[in-house]
């Protein structure tokens, strides 16, 4: 080998030329083809390389690729796991919220507690959910008469009427509640705007309605005869304000004539229970150019108890009668108090006169009294005098007495229903040596079935009480 700078001859292998110094390079000939060959080994030296390395950059792409996945279905699944706890939760609170069963359990268990408050919030829930559970209603309704609220409890039965407006129970109920309180008055009201006409009617003791005219009022052109009643027992009150004489607040206890002129009556009713209803008030404007027709009591029929007729005499009138067959006139008897029934048939003829001589009608009412009876007027006598001489009121059977001249006789007048009691009455009379008979003021009766001896007394309003002798 030579240097290529001083052009000596070195050994093969050495570095540096040892005479002039210069770097030694080896550097083989130059061969085109060879160059070629070198140069296409190393191009495919270089894409072996790359393709590995592509290789293994997919392999790494790849992996974490996988790995990238099984991270979002981690988190997706997590994701996914909370919403569908969330979306039970929710759908479990709904079911309770839309659920009457477990409102109810839950207002029974804060019930149980005494917890009212709460136990009344779930009550109501459950009966706005299902309205028609009276069980529900029931609930809420103890639970508020438990607090004392009493008007919360009544409102919970009202509910009830929503779906069975006749339930009794229902109305029971709440007649139940109000009388432990003592409120009659809301019990009235309660029926009133909440009963029919079959619930009144069951319930009608403690109903406290206006009573009912038995006229409508308006204009009448001749007189009439007002009646008023009532659908229960009690009593009824009412005022006049027009005609001849007003009356305030009077117990009613006969129909009302109404003559000539203009009249308002108002009345109301009060119960058994002392409940006032509200008071109704009717007009009547008469015009009329006649006398009354007396009003008179009790109708024709047939009767097995004693019985007294009363007239109502119209204003500014007198009424005559007779019982013979013949028509009254203004010389006939006069009415001025009851008349006892006869036994048997009668016919009764009644008119009436007024100041100006103008006359009604004659009213004429047929009787049939047939009173079952043990004793005869006879026997009947004879046990009233032997009663007063056992008890000394007279010395013997001529009626003589103590310390004075003459004797007492006793005169049969009627037979009455007093007291419950069919009696034979007797009038007493003084009879003075026969020069002079009047009569007292005592009276008796005798009872037609038993015998026993009665002192009967009459008041001036000619109400007739009994004193057994």
């Amino acid at each position: 080998m030579v240097c290529p700078k001083c052009g000596k001859k070195i050994e093969d292998g050495m570095l540096y030329c040892g005479y002039c110094g210069e770097e030694i390079r080896i550097v083989p000939d130059f061969n085109p083809e060879v160059e070629i060959s070198i140069e296409e080994t190393l191009n495919n030296v270089v894409r072996e390389i790359n393709e590995d390395l592509s290789d293994d950059s997919k392999e790494e792409t790849a992996f974490a690729e996988v790995e990238s996945s099984k991270l979002k279905l981690i988190y997706t699944s997590a994701i996914a796991m909370v919403v569908v706890i969330l979306l039970t939760c929710l759908a479990v609170m709904i079911y309770h919220d839309n659920s009457a069963s477990y409102q109810a359990k839950m207002g029974d268990k804060y019930l149980a507690k005494n917890r009212l408050n709460d136990a009344c919030t779930y009550f109501g829930k459950a009966v706005g959910l299902k309205p028609t559970n009276f069980d529900y209603r029931n609930k809420l309704a103890e639970c508020y008469i438990a607090m004392d609220d009493i008007d919360m409890a009544v409102e919970s039965y009202r509910g009830m009427l929503n779906y069975d407006k006749e339930s009794t129970l229902t109305f029971n109920k709440v007649i139940d509640l109000y009388m432990q309180y003592g409120e009659y008055e809301k019990i009235n009201d309660f029926l009133i705007q909440n009963g029919d006409e079959q619930i009144l009617e069951a319930f009608e003791e403690y109903v406290a309605i206006p009573p009912t005219f038995s006229i409508d009022e308006g204009n009448y052109d001749d007189s009439i005869v007002v009646a008023m009643s009532d659908i229960s027992a009690g009593k009824i009150y009412y005022s006049i304000d027009g005609g001849e004489e007003s009356i305030e607040d009077a117990e009613y206890v006969e129909p009302l004539y109404l003559k000539n002129g203009t009249y308002i009556i108002t009345a109301y009713f009060v119960n058994a229970h002392n409940i006032k209803s509200s008071v109704v008030s009717k007009k009547y404007v008469i015009e009329s150019q006649s006398a009354g027709e007396p009003v008179i009591m009790p109708l024709s029929g047939e009767y097995t108890t004693p019985q007294l007729i009363r007239i109502i005499v119209p204003n500014d009138c007198n009424v005559y009668y007779t019982f013979d067959g013949t028509d009254p006139d203004e010389n006939s008897r006069i009415y001025c108090d009851p008349i006892a029934l006869p036994e048997g048939e009668s016919v009764f003829k009644f008119i009436s006169v007024n100041s100006k001589g103008q006359k009604s009608d004659i009213s004429t009412v047929n009787y049939t009294l047939n009173v079952p009876v043990a004793l005869s007027i006879e026997d009947s006598h004879n046990l009233l005098i032997s009663k007063l001489v056992e008890v000394g009121y007279i010395l013997d059977e001529n009626g003589s007495i103590k310390d004075y001249p003459g004797n007492f006789s006793y005169v049969y007048a009627d037979m009455r229903l007093i007291g419950g009691v069919s009696l034979y009455c007797f009038n007493e009379y003084y009879d003075y040596a026969s020069i002079a008979k009047n009569m007292t003021s005592n009276r008796f009766g005798v009872d037609v079935m038993t015998g026993d001896v009665y002192v009967v007394t009459r008041t001036e309003n000619n109400v007739y009480s009994i004193k057994k002798l």
